[in-house]
């Protein structure tokens, strides 16, 4: 059994001092956070040079011993808003971050699945995720990468009839079972 490490774990580190962090740890494997404005790596900083910073990425993981097996990220905007031009942005970060990972050879890339958004309603911030993820998968499938959405608190992918709705509403989606998520909308 291989077991990961995500870099979540140290947020207010730069990825360098993380990685060295686990890797000293004696984790073999990592799960890169990346986070628009918040941790290790911006996916909109990708869009304009994905293989330069994963270059660098695989220098990092080189010194600390370490293979990357995921990336659990969020775009820069919701997936779900319906807005073309949102959606267009989202793309292009969604192929960076294909790229970014086909480059270090890392198999799953985890997106947050949207929000119920206030405007929509929830029936139709799904439909929304919906599409737009059958149009994110065929773009991960180029690069041979899993794409999987991560069940989350006040997502439109919370509860696991939800997860399991939308799953089988995108061929080739995949669920990232992370518990604790389930435990708390349970609690919620």
């Amino acid at each position: 059994m291989k077991t990961a490490c995500s870099t979540a774990a140290f947020t207010k580190q730069p990825l360098d001092k993380t990685l060295k962090t686990i890797g000293k740890m004696g984790f073999g494997y990592v799960d890169l956070l990346m986070m628009e404005n918040w941790a290790h790596i911006n996916p909109s900083e990708l869009s304009s040079d994905p293989i330069s910073k994963a270059k660098q990425t695989i220098e990092l993981l080189m010194e600390n011993s370490l293979i990357a097996v995921a990336i659990n990220a969020n775009l820069s905007n919701p997936i779900n808003t319906g807005n073309a031009e949102v959606h267009k942005t989202n793309m292009a970060e969604t192929e960076a971050l294909g790229i970014f990972a086909e480059e270090i050879g890392i198999p799953v890339l985890v997106l947050q699945p949207g929000r119920i958004i206030d405007e929509l309603g929830p029936e139709k911030s799904r439909q929304n995720s919906i599409q737009a993820l059958k149009d994110m998968v065929e773009v991960t499938d180029k690069y041979g990468i899993v794409l999987a959405i991560e069940t989350h608190v006040d997502s439109v992918a919370e509860k696991y009839a939800d997860s399991l709705a939308m799953i089988e509403a995108v061929p080739g989606l995949k669920l990232a079972y992370d518990p604790s998520h389930f435990i708390m909308t349970q609690q919620s």
